[in-house]
C-alpha cells in the first residue's frame, strides 16, 4: 500500500483459536409484541472499539479492542487483545421481537464500558465493568490470562432500556438513545463514537 511517498506494508494478525468459539447467549425480552415491523429486513452492520489506552493500566486496555455485529434481531460482541488471552470474550443478545437499527455505539466512563444500541421498539444501555477495574493487580508485562468485561454477564444487567411507545414519532428511539447516553455523567466520559 502506498501512503504518501512511502510504502506501507500490512500484515494480518491471526487470532489463537485452537476451537470454535464459545459464546454467552443472552435472550432480552423488551416487552414489545410481535408485529409487522419484526419483519423488516435491515442489513447486517459491523464495527469495533479501541480502549483509551492508559498507561497507569498497564495491560489491561493496551492492544485491547472490541468488535461488534448485527444480524436481524443478534447483537454480538466480542472482545480481544493482542497482549493476553480473555477467559468469557464473547456476548450474543438476542433482542425478542424486535429486530435492531442501524449503528452501535461503544465509549469508556472511568469505571464502566457502555454500549448503546437501539431496535425498533426499544433502547439500551449495556454497562459492562472497565477492565482497568477487573484485573487492577496485572502488570504491565504480564502475559496471563484476564477477565474479559463480557465475563460475568447476566440478564440482570442488562435491563437499563427504554420501551418506545408506538405512537411517537420514528425520532423517538433517537431521542431515547441520546437521553441514556446522556445519564452517564457527562464529565466521565473519554467517548469514541
Amino acid at each position: 500500500m502506498l501512503v504518501g511517498s512511502k510504502f506501507v506494508k500490512l500484515v494480518e494478525v491471526p487470532l489463537r483459536e485452537t476451537s470454535p468459539p464459545k459464546w454467552k447467549e443472552l435472550t432480552i425480552n423488551t416487552g414489545a409484541a410481535q408485529s409487522t415491523l419484526e419483519d423488516i429486513k435491515l442489513t447486517e452492520r459491523a464495527g469495533g472499539y479501541a480502549y483509551q489506552e492508559d498507561p497507569a493500566s498497564g495491560v489491561a486496555t493496551r492492544n485491547r479492542f472490541i468488535y461488534w455485529k448485527t444480524n436481524h434481531n443478534v447483537l454480538e460482541l466480542a472482545e480481544e487483545s493482542l497482549d493476553v488471552d480473555l477467559v468469557g470474550n464473547r456476548l450474543r443478545l438476542r433482542f425478542q421481537h424486535t429486530p435492531l437499527l442501524e449503528g452501535v455505539s461503544i465509549f469508556e466512563t472511568r469505571n464502566n464500558l457502555v454500549v448503546l444500541a437501539a431496535t425498533i421498539a426499544s433502547v439500551h444501555r449495556l454497562s459492562f465493568p472497565h477492565p482497568r477495574l477487573l484485573n487492577p493487580n496485572v502488570g504491565s508485562t504480564s502475559t496471563c490470562s484476564m477477565r474479559s468485561v463480557f465475563f460475568d454477564t447476566s440478564a440482570t444487567l442488562l435491563r437499563d432500556y427504554h420501551v418506545a411507545e408506538p405512537r411517537r414519532s420514528r425520532h423517538h428511539a433517537v431521542e431515547q438513545l441520546v437521553q441514556l447516553a446522556g445519564s452517564q455523567r457527562r464529565g466521565d466520559i473519554r467517548a469514541r463514537y
